[in-house]
């Protein structure tokens, strides 16, 4: 009413009335002087003024005059406007300025995008407290509102919001245990199987940063008692579960997959049994194998591959679930994964490591006995040759994974045989390379060279031992067989005049020369005495030696030997050459009883081993313990009978005795 009478009073009086009016009222000396006249609320329009509130309160200020302290307005003359340009300027500065203090008062408080992090037993409640008023909210609002998504979208931001929150954690490691205590851990693994995947990515990035190792080492039994927690609230299970729900076509799935990766690498490294946890009671390894099946390459199938390297390698065990996958043949998946790379080269370093993942993979499965065995049924070693006669990148991988799938296993040597191993193998031998040199850089061609070397050399020395295994025993089946298959492999050596036994030569002499090298290195000194520390010195040692040329040294001698007790031609070829590099018979001899040695000390503890943990371990697996320790003493057997009958001169000493 009070507006309306006041426009009926200014209709009633006329302008002159009306400044006077004003004057009155406002108590302004005249109209037309006053620059501000005070008025608590609008008391109608007044030609020349604006109604607001100003620096000098609220009421009526005239139109186009500053006030007091105010730069607004364009000032009259030049000088004016770059003094008014100047004060806005330093306006700017000083807001910055004052942006710079808050932020560092913030980070000296302990706050980082408005999370608290300087955090207490107190504030920790505060946070759980809120955190589970909204879990609560969020569920009520998802009940009543069934179908109408919009009136609990809101509580489920603040959700998101209160997890996001609950990083301040991650910065105060001590909190973990009474972080358990509230019951935190199974109201986060709680909310991985909620229905909007957003929040459950949220919970696996907020765990991802929880779990990180090197607060594992600062604060050890804090972390301990958070990762019993995971495990006691079935964490490691819906962790696994929850992947099957993110399409990885969405960037924010994509992200959860990484991060549920990420935690699984994290644990590995925090606590390394958890990776035999892990195979056993989650289908991490099913997803694995069919997120490598995916041919397009990116960083989730990088990260993958690495993972399911971790895992194989943590523990035989994994290696042997890997086979037995219900409803998947894990070894027939990894051969499709590989296979994708048997024409085609990886686009970038990232790509060749995830190769290098897949190859390792492979070969760490060969160490079972039964999954050698499905290797061979899945056309493994047809798919290996293929590779290798493509020379990509794949080929130097192909040939380590037949050096793995030979080992100690008759039945694969003979395969590899049949399929025409021997086509790939020799030239490889002969130093032909099994990849490209486009496909390799310059820093990578001499490691790529050693590599070769050691795989070729070892598999042409598994077919060597194994063809010789019942080469006596004339009622034996596979007898003939392998008797064709020796003659098949001495046919290749004294074929093109003897040039692959002279190539033998010429790496004997190149790995003689880099084992003395090793040797002549001073070892690093030690100040412990402790007997433990010296053997596992001496394990590390010898560990280095092999790395450093010992193993294709002792490979090159078995072939040496095997090819001079069969074939005198080849015996006087290699007696030649190794006395022009000032070299014997007898040194190589002495190389394959130093190698009959250490596998009969290796033999001994596997067997010890063997013993110790077969009571406790089911028929499954004591079975595949007893297969690979028959595999291993029929190495150690052909070693030791090649050693007593290597071929040297009478003068030489009893051979038999030494051996």
């Amino acid at each position: 009413r009070s507006v309306r009478g006041g426009s009926a009073l200014s209709r009633a009086m006329s302008s002159n009335q009306m400044d006077d009016h004003f004057a009155s009222v406002f108590g302004a000396a005249s109209a037309d002087d006053a620059v501000f006249i005070p008025s608590k609320s609008f008391a109608g329009a007044r030609a020349g003024y604006v109604f607001k509130s100003g620096s000098a309160g609220v009421g009526y200020y005239r139109d186009g005059v500053p006030e007091d302290g105010d730069e607004g307005g364009e000032p009259a003359t030049k000088r004016a406007r770059v003094e008014a340009a100047g004060r806005a300027m330093a306006r700017e500065m000083d807001g910055a300025a004052l942006l710079e203090e808050a932020e560092a008062a913030a980070e000296e408080k302990g706050g980082v995008g408005g999370v608290v992090l300087d955090l207490d037993l107190h504030g920790l409640k505060a946070l759980l407290l809120g955190f589970e008023k909204k879990i609560n909210k969020n569920q009520r609002l998802r009940v009543k509102f069934a179908d109408e998504p919009e009136k609990f979208l809101e509580s489920e931001c603040d959700l998101d919001d209160e997890v996001k929150n609950l990083y301040a954690v991650a910065a105060s490691p001590d909190l973990y245990p009474q972080f358990v205590e509230l019951g935190a851990v199974r109201s986060l693994l709680g909310l991985l199987s909620h229905e909007n995947t957003d929040i459950s990515i949220s919970v696996i990035q907020l765990l991802l940063e929880l779990m990180d190792p090197e607060t594992a080492v600062e604060a050890e039994e804090e972390m301990a008692a958070f990762v019993d927690a995971i495990i006691k609230e079935q964490g490691l299970e819906l962790l696994v579960q929850n992947l099957s729900r993110l399409d990885e076509a969405s960037t924010e799935d994509a992200d959860g997959v990484h991060a549920t990766l990420g935690i699984v690498e994290n644990l590995s490294e925090i606590r390394p049994p958890l990776c035999t946890t892990l195979c056993e009671k989650t289908g991490v390894l099913k997803f694995l194998l069919k997120r490598l099946k995916v041919r397009k390459f990116d960083a989730n199938k990088l990260y993958a591959s690495e993972v399911l390297s971790i895992l194989l390698q943590s523990d035989t065990e994994n290696a042997r679930r890997l086979g037995e996958l219900q409803g998947m043949d894990g070894i027939d998946m990894l051969l499709q994964a590989v296979s994708y790379y048997r024409k085609r080269a990886p686009g970038d370093e990232d790509e060749q490591e995830c190769v290098e993942n897949l190859f390792t993979s492979l070969c760490t499965a060969m160490l079972v006995p039964a999954n050698q065995a499905r290797f061979r049924h899945s056309e493994g070693f047809e798919l290996m040759i293929r590779c290798m006669r493509e020379k990509h990148y794949a080929g130097t991988c192909a040939l380590r994974v037949l050096d793995f799938a030979t080992n100690a296993n008759p039945s694969n040597g003979e395969r590899l045989l049949e399929v025409g191993g021997l086509k790939v193998l020799f030239p490889a031998f002969m130093g032909k390379g099994v990849v490209k040199p486009k496909h390799v850089k310059r820093k990578r061609a001499l490691n790529e060279k050693h590599a070769t070397e050691e795989h070729v050399v070892a598999v042409i020395a598994n077919m060597c031992l194994q063809m010789q295994l019942n080469l006596t025993d004339e009622n034996n089946a596979g007898a003939s067989k392998q008797k064709d298959g020796l003659a098949r492999i001495l046919a290749k050596f004294l074929e093109s005049d003897l040039e692959k036994v002279d190539r033998l030569v010429e790496l004997y002499d190149e790995y003689v020369k880099r084992v003395m090298h090793f040797d002549s290195q001073p070892l690093p000194e030690v100040d412990s005495d402790d007997e433990e520390d010296e053997e596992e010195r001496a394990d590390m040692h010898m560990a280095r030696r092999l790395e450093a040329g010992l193993y294709t040294l002792q490979m090159i001698s078995v072939i040496v030997g095997t090819v001079s007790i069969h074939s005198p031609k080849a015996r006087d070829r290699l007696r030649n050459k190794l006395d022009q590099k000032d070299h014997t018979l007898s040194d190589i001899r002495e190389v394959v009883v130093n190698f009959a040695q250490t596998l009969a000390r290796e033999y001994e503890v596997a067997e010890q081993s063997s013993a110790k943990e077969g009571a406790g371990s089911d028929a499954k697996v004591r079975e595949e313990a007893t297969k690979k320790l028959e595999g291993d003493k029929q190495k150690l057997e052909l070693v030791k009978s090649i050693a007593i009958t290597f071929p040297v001169p009478a003068d030489a000493g009893d051979a038999e005795g030494e051996a």
